[in-house]
């Protein structure tokens, strides 16, 4: 059986969770997970970012400091794509003290011009733009900034294999994510026997209960047939 022993996307109340993240932080421990970040949605969401940043990197390296020797907790965020060149909600004042960034495109992302909100906006499924859309994506990757691809495929059209190739090129983890459904198992496969991307399972979970539990990504994986190596959390 596939089990993860780390989970790099959690929510919590500081953001669109509906725990807080010592109660994250707890449930991975009693799971016997080796690893969790705090992932909370980045400043540029409308309705779902953090509300307080100063206080939520306080809260998250307070309680890394706390946990240590049990379990290692990591100041994640997850970033908005908020531009079609590419753009990034990164709050600046903190952009060197995150361990692990996310990135992905939420509906209601505060967009940096109108040309993006209306563009990024169309979900209508054509050839161009899904180009448009990974092209934004590859511009937001090749900054360096990013760890993980979150959800690919969630909210916005993509070309999928394109995206593993991206994230291939610039060593970014390709997320099979356990919330969202995008992601399909041929899409799983096609990535794995076409590009050498490395994968990660994430729970998105947004409450403490979720934390660490991942059946429908791990379903996925094994229908299709994920050499376990490839994958950054997960062991046999």
């Amino acid at each position: 059986m596939l089990n993860i022993y780390a989970d790099y996307h959690t929510h919590t109340d500081m953001s669109h969770g509906t725990g807080t993240a010592r109660e994250n932080i707890e449930a991975a421990i009693a799971l016997g997970l080796k690893r969790i970040a705090i992932s909370d949605h980045s400043i540029g969401h409308a309705w779902y970012g953090i509300r307080d940043i100063d206080r939520y990197v306080d809260t998250v390296l307070s309680l890394k400091e706390e946990y240590k020797g049990k379990i290692d907790v990591l100041l994640g965020i997850e970033l908005n794509l908020v531009g079609m060149k590419g753009d990034l909600d990164i709050p600046e004042k903190y952009a060197d003290k995150f361990d692990i960034k996310l990135l992905g495109y939420h509906k209601c992302g505060k967009q940096v011009d109108l040309r993006s909100a209306w563009q990024l906006g169309l979900r209508r499924l054509t050839p161009s733009l899904s180009a448009k859309h990974t092209k934004a994506f590859e511009k937001a990757l090749a900054t360096g900034l990013v760890d993980i691809l979150a959800h690919p495929g969630y909210a916005v059209s993509v070309d999928k294999l394109e995206l593993a190739h991206i994230c291939e090129k610039y060593g970014v983890l390709y997320e099979i994510n356990n919330k969202h459904p995008d992601l399909t198992v041929e899409d799983i496969r096609n990535a794995a026997e076409k590009t050498n991307v490395r994968f990660v399972i994430g729970t998105d979970a947004h409450a403490s209960a979720a934390v660490g539990k991942a059946p429908h990504s791990i379903e996925k994986t094994i229908l299709a047939g994920i050499d376990p190596k490839r994958i950054d959390n997960a062991v046999l």
